[in-house]
């Protein structure tokens, strides 16, 4: 009986710590992404985003990829030009919710 107490837990402990790895690099790819976004780096994002992917904010009409990318290369060419200046860049309220290969992520920026 201990010996079949020990293997659910060892399984249990070895499932967590795989999932706080996987948290962890999510999280990192969380700030990788929140950089290229401040900085405009429009192959970064263009790599770390899906086929599908839609992008949506609170005022506006959810658009496309491609046309997200070429609205931060546009943004990009107006910081450049001294136009529009970001003061600051922040998110919080960061929440990960896990689950198996997959996780859903909100936050607020």
């Amino acid at each position: 009986m201990k010996r079949k107490f020990f293997l659910i837990l060892f399984t249990i402990m070895s499932c967590n710590v795989s999932q706080n790895d996987e948290r962890t690099e999510l999280e990192g790819a969380i700030e990788r992404f929140n950089t290229a976004f401040t900085q405009s780096q429009t192959q970064v994002l263009e790599g770390m985003l899906t086929t599908n992917y839609r992008h949506t904010n609170s005022s506006k009409k959810a658009i496309d990829k491609q046309n997200w990318l070429s609205y931060i290369s546009k943004r990009n060419k107006q910081i450049t030009a001294g136009d529009l200046q970001i003061l600051e860049y922040t998110m919080d309220e960061l929440e990960i919710q896990m689950y198996h290969n997959s996780a859903h992520v909100t936050g607020r920026m």
